[in-house]
């Protein structure tokens, strides 16, 4: 990499990675900043995001997403995580453990390495992967918000 390259980039001689390989292998302690969690306050935002159909509350911002967006499938979805976990190990495969731990390390260029779980559901993968990686920012999309209460 040549000097302009470098400076451009942020990286200064010595390293061509502007990650700190210190934390590579590490598990971080659940000590990051508060959680930031967007949720529908209003009643307005409430009724057009979610829909009642059977009992059940749905999403109804789509029709053709047809599982239901309430406390008793998080429930389901909590129970499937940790089986997945268990399966694979941890929160992600193990071959793949090497490049993820590679890829969210600290960055010494001082940016933030991101997380981003689409498709959320429950949001506790999203959320477990911000312990492990309290330095990287996560964040969880879905089409309804989240149902933090049972």
């Amino acid at each position: 990499m040549d000097e302009d390259t470098a400076s451009m980039s942020g990286m200064t001689s010595g390293s061509d990675s502007p990650f700190d390989d210190s934390t590579e292998g590490s598990v971080a302690t659940p000590s990051s900043p508060g959680t930031s969690v967007y949720s529908f306050a209003s009643s307005i935002d409430k009724n057009l995001a979610l829909k009642e159909v059977h009992g059940r509350i749905m999403n109804g911002t789509n029709d053709n997403y047809a599982l239901p967006a309430d406390g008793e499938e998080h429930g389901r979805l909590d129970i499937q995580h940790e089986m997945l976990k268990a399966a694979l190990g941890g929160l992600y495969a193990r071959q793949a453990a090497p490049a993820v731990r590679r890829a969210l390390a600290k960055r010494k260029d001082g940016d933030q390495n991101a997380i981003l779980d689409i498709g959320t559901g429950s949001g506790c993968w999203v959320v477990d992967m911000a312990k492990q990686y309290p330095h990287a920012e996560a964040v969880g999309l879905d089409l309804a918000p989240p149902n933090f209460v049972s």
